[in-house]
């Protein structure tokens, strides 16, 4: 692993990516495996989209289900975690589980899905927000305790969404724990895992979470966009493919037994869960295909716990060099991951006189890409500035180097 490893991937030669947490990297021989599931579509897209694809859906998704140690009647392909949380949500919400819903997240939960939350607060009368400050560095112990304050002083609270991994900044959460204490207090959990497979040994079965999402493009090196939904077989009746397709079962159906889609492929043995997700209308089947070739391409490197304890070692390395080169420190947190952040010697208050912080952030990443070829994401939290660095297999300890180098001037310049 290493520089070695770029020849495997289409990035431009002499970009120092450090920022693959945020949108992913796609091997040529994953890419190359869509380009041969997207002409087999055109060749016949009749036969292909009628017949044809939904067998070969569900042989992936049995190896995904392998990968995470999941049911595969209990996983659907949605295009990304924002659609797969809004999924679960909105279900929620229409089906109404109590009179009056609370949705409680932590302050550093991704745009979107805590975007998400506000929507419905906004449009549906029963339902309400808690949001939960984090304040980081902060220990496990200390997240949970939050939580559970919460849980027992407003017994509303039904719907509790939190990451697996957190993006800003990118640490790990006690994931595990808040599902066991959402089952305590009879709260679903909705675990945004969007950092989640192909980062971290996942064993769903395990866990049990109500309701999880994960991104396949970001960490497992699947083409852009796929993503997995998680929903136990428990929890099946609640959730609703987004938006409405062929497969939505209507009550005058059901009575009539009226199962099955006419003309459209679905595959052997699918329950009505995966039938619903299994034909959302007309889309690009071809990258959900190609998974399996990511899930071969992991394996040539020697499986997942390799590919984890180079990155994660790697990061933790390059973190630290990075801080020493800019006479500061690394946020520590009580479990690692394949992202890390450096505190920027910036000062927060000084700075907002000249631009706000999401514009010196965009200057930031805009100026290291134009003028120096790389990209990491800066980002503000409790008050002051970090660079989150991710990992990969194709980086070495001198791409975090050079960015240290790129982060001096860039500091020097503002």
């Amino acid at each position: 692993l290493g520089h070695a490893r770029l020849a495997d991937f289409d990035l431009k030669e002499g970009y120092v990516n450090l920022n693959a947490g945020s949108f992913g990297v796609c091997p040529k021989r994953v890419r190359e495996a869509y380009n041969r599931h997207s002409l087999a579509i055109e060749a016949n897209p009749d036969l292909f989209l009628r017949f044809n694809y939904a067998d070969s859906l569900a042989h992936v998704r049995r190896q995904i289900a392998d990968l995470i140690r999941s049911d595969a009647g209990e996983l659907a392909f949605v295009t990304n975690a924002t659609v797969g949380v809004n999924t679960i949500l909105r279900s929620l919400a229409s089906t109404k589980v109590a009179d009056k819903m609370g949705m409680a997240y932590f302050s550093t939960i991704y745009g979107a899905c805590g975007n998400t939350v506000e929507y419905l607060v906004d449009h549906t009368k029963h339902i309400y927000s808690q949001e939960i400050p984090l304040a980081y560095p902060i220990s496990h112990a200390d997240i949970l305790q939050k939580a559970e304050a919460l849980l027992q002083s407003d017994k509303d609270i039904n719907v509790f969404v939190f990451d697996l991994i957190s993006s800003l900044p990118g640490v790990k959460m006690p994931w595990v724990e808040l599902i066991q204490l959402c089952r305590k207090h009879d709260v679903y959990s909705v675990v945004d895992a969007a950092h989640g497979i192909g980062h971290v040994p996942l064993d769903l079965q395990a866990a049990n979470p109500d309701f999880l999402v994960s991104n396949c493009h970001k960490w497992l090196y699947g083409y852009r966009s796929t993503a997995i939904l998680h929903v136990p077989s428990r929890n099946q009746h609640l959730i609703h493919a987004l938006p409405t397709g062929h497969g939505y079962l209507t009550d005058k159906k059901k009575k009539a037994g009226l199962g099955k889609l006419i003309g459209i492929a679905t595959s052997e043995g699918a329950n009505a869960f995966i039938a619903e997700f299994e034909y959302p209308g007309t889309v690009d089947m071809a990258g959900f295909l190609a998974l399996e070739e990511s899930i071969a391409y992991r394996a040539s490197l020697g499986g997942e716990a390799c590919i984890r304890e180079y990155c994660q070692k790697l990061v933790q390395d390059g973190a630290e060099k990075v801080a020493q080169m800019l006479g500061t420190s690394v946020l520590q947190t009580e479990e690692g991951c394949s992202m890390a952040q450096v505190v920027l010697p910036i000062d927060w208050e000084a700075d907002q006189q000249k631009m706000t912080p999401n514009e010196r952030s965009i200057w930031l990443i805009k100026t290291a890409m134009d003028d120096y070829n790389c990209c990491f994401s800066p980002f503000v939290h409790n008050r002051m500035w970090y660079a989150r660095l991710s990992a990969q297999i194709f980086n070495e300890l001198k791409d975090f180097e050079y960015v240290g180098t790129v982060l001096t001037k860039l500091l020097k310049e503002m």
